[in-house]
């Protein structure tokens, strides 16, 4: 509050020399009227008082009362007092002796300190720095620093440095840098967590988006520019935004990808190939007949390209119609040898018909080519069944058995007739040579049964039946015994 000089304190007295001297104002010089013909309002009757030139009087000098020259709006306090009338708000010099300290108070309350080593607080009594705020601090205008480091031990190394044009993030004790933003742009050191929606690029640029590995440089990388995803790379060639690598592509490099559940219940990952004949993504229009509705494709490099060697590819099998029809079928292809492009070898159509090299299978499976069966355990050459191996324990692995009881009995041994073998079909052919004595050739039924009987049936030589399993046994569906000579 600045100090004022009020009409009452103020004495219409001209000053003499005695006015000047040790003790030379008396209570009597203190009851004249004021210079403005204020009324006397009962001044103090001791105080200080200081000179002043009255320009109504011709420039003569007045004695003019000011309180205390400790320069107190309340009157009578002490010498290092600026305060109010009620000393509830003041700047207070030195609370103690010597204590260098410049105190400001509103409302009774101590807002301001500036201490001995010139340290400035504001909202705590005993400043540790140049500037020390207990509390939100708000600035309209810039502020400048060159570092912003946390309010703990001066060991901490939890800052922000702000030099160079560039912004460098710590936290913790150490060299923790957490991150550093230049001109280049965000470089994280540590870990990102982010809470809430984060999004990259929304102005959609040619920028990329880059995030590195400890062993790859392009563990995750977003091309801007050809809208190419490329995920565990050290490099990206140029050829890769070529095709059959070409854009809105996500490429894995040198990995292997899992899709792994963890779920009470029967469902499992699912990969899912999306098409409909809508340019505008997320809107539906019906797919035709033939449509591509996704694929996988294995390739090789030639040395100058990647060529197809094999694929696996779903397609529409007819007319779809709105609702839930939506025929299918899956084509597998392989590449010939000598050629770059696949061919289909076998497709399972919309009815669960297999062809194989057959685009429209009429039957279960339909094999337009020639049919290689097993003979006899997993060997497709001909090697007949002998005593020295007999019993023969057929096998699920087995189609043709051939027995040659030249040199003595063979048994061949039927699989017992669980569900797992219903439907099974052996064609089983006896067949002798050698210089020995013929032996007996039996086909056992394994502790089941054979057309109704649990006994053994014997085959002639060069005989041959066929048999299935059905639920329970074993039945004949055919069998040939060549004519003898006439």
């Amino acid at each position: 509050m600045p100090t004022e000089v009020k009409g009452s304190q103020i004495r219409d007295e001209t000053v003499t020399a005695a006015d000047l001297g040790p003790n030379s104002v008396s209570s009597s010089e203190l009851a004249s009227t004021a210079i403005s013909g204020q009324v006397e309002k009962d001044p103090a009757i001791n105080g200080d008082f200081v000179l002043i030139s009255d320009s109504a009087d011709s420039g003569a000098l007045k004695k003019v009362q000011v309180g205390n020259l400790g320069i107190g709006g309340g009157g009578g306090g002490d010498s290092d007092l600026i305060e109010d009338a009620d000393h509830n708000t003041k700047i207070q010099v030195e609370e103690s002796a010597d204590e260098n300290k410049i105190r400001f108070d509103t409302a009774g309350a101590e807002r301001m300190i500036i201490d001995n080593l010139g340290n400035v607080g504001i909202g705590i009594a005993s400043p540790t720095q140049k500037l020390d705020v207990v509390g939100n601090i708000k600035a309209s205008g810039d502020l400048y620093a060159d570092k912003i480091r946390r309010s703990t031990d001066s060991g901490t190394t939890t800052k922000i440095n702000l030099n160079d044009e560039v912004i460098k993030i710590y936290a913790g004790h150490g060299s923790n840098q957490i991150c550093t933003i230049n001109s280049a742009g965000l470089k994280v050191d540590a870990g990102l967590e982010v809470d809430g929606a984060a999004i990259f690029n929304e102005a959609g640029n040619d920028k990329d988006f880059r995030v590195e590995s400890s062993g790859k440089n392009h563990m995750l990388l977003v091309d801007g520019g050809s809208n190419t995803v490329v995920m565990g790379a050290n490099s990206v060639p140029s050829s890769w935004a070529a095709p059959p690598v070409a854009s809105d592509v996500c490429h894995f490099q040198g990995a292997k990808v899992i899709f792994g559940t963890n779920s009470d219940d029967n469902d499992g990952g699912v990969i899912a190939f999306n098409k409909s004949r809508s340019a505008t993504e997320g809107s539906h229009t019906i797919v035709q007949a033939d449509d591509c509705l996704g694929g996988f494709d294995w390739m090789g490099s030639d040395g100058a390209n990647f060529d197809q060697a094999a694929s696996i590819s779903a397609f529409v099998d007819g007319s779809p119609s709105s609702g839930t029809d939506m025929p299918g079928r899956l084509v597998f292809s392989t590449t010939p040898d000598g050629e770059g492009t696949a061919i289909e070898r076998m497709r399972i159509d919309s009815g669960g018909h297999v062809g194989i090299h057959c685009e429209d299978p009429g039957s279960g499976v339909q094999i337009d080519s020639s049919l290689s069966l097993n003979i006899m355990g997993g060997s497709n050459s001909y090697a007949a069944k002998t005593p020295a191996n007999s019993p023969y324990a057929i096998t699920d692995l087995d189609f043709t058995v051939v027995a040659n009881c030249g040199n003595g009995d063979v048994t061949l041994q039927l699989p017992n007739a669980t569900t797992a073998a219903e439907g099974r079909i052996y064609v089983i052919k006896r067949l002798d040579s050698g210089a020995g004595t013929p032996g007996d050739c039996d086909l056992d039924p394994n502790g089941g049964n054979l057309d109704g009987s649990t006994s053994v049936r014997p085959l002639s030589d060069e005989e041959s039946v066929t048999v299935q399993c059905i639920t329970g046994g074993w039945i004949i569906i055919g069998a040939y015994l060549p004519p003898g000579p006439p």
